[in-house]
């Protein structure tokens, strides 16, 4: 079901492809408002229509670069983050493509997975960032957009609220507390 958010420009995708394959996306459209929110949920909606017509993630990725860059000649684009992840073996493979850094937690450990690839729609060839993992009973994969970890005052306090997240019972409530985590603004003295 794709998802997005009337606050910014944001949209998601988290399903299953035949086969066993579980496919999540994290797009954000650049700029703010309805443009941005049009970006993301149209680059979400033809990744996940191009992998479930059996492209490769090559080809899907080359597509929709593709088709965005003729419908807005370059002047609009949006982040991507594409995660494959057969649901028999653990394989994953991740690609990033002017994404915010993800997160994987593994026996404790929180490591960054980052990605310095331009979004799609800029340049008509495209090098995505691709991680190979393998998941694991426990694991926990965070695809998050650049507002997220730009909210907290340093990384420290932006890791340790992530370290906290995993840890809940439900991507809803991670969300939920990550939201509370974010202190408030400091007031400003006149």
């Amino acid at each position: 079901m794709l998802e997005q958010s009337a606050a910014n420009g944001d949209a998601f995708y988290c399903g299953t492809l035949s086969g066993g394959t579980g496919l999540v996306i994290v797009s954000d459209g650049m700029g703010h408002g309805e443009r941005a929110r049009e970006e993301s949920a149209q680059t979400v909606t033809l990744l996940r229509l191009c992998l479930e017509a059996g492209y490769t993630r090559a080809q899907a990725l080359c597509a929709v670069n593709g088709m965005m860059l003729s419908a807005t000649r370059g002047e609009r684009f949006a982040t991507a983050d594409v995660a494959l992840l057969n649901l028999w073996n653990g394989q994953c493979t991740l690609d990033k493509l002017g994404a915010a850094d993800s997160w994987l937690m593994h026996d404790g450990v929180l490591t960054r997975l980052s990605g310095e690839a331009l979004p799609l729609g800029v340049m008509e060839e495209i090098a995505s960032r691709t991680c190979m993992l393998r998941l694991f009973d426990g694991d926990t994969l965070l695809l998050l957009t650049d507002g997220v970890e730009d909210a907290f005052p340093s990384t420290e306090a932006f890791q340790a609220a992530l370290a906290e997240a995993v840890a809940c019972s439900s991507a809803q409530e991670a969300a939920e507390l990550l939201v509370q985590s974010v202190p408030e603004p400091a007031l400003m003295d006149d």
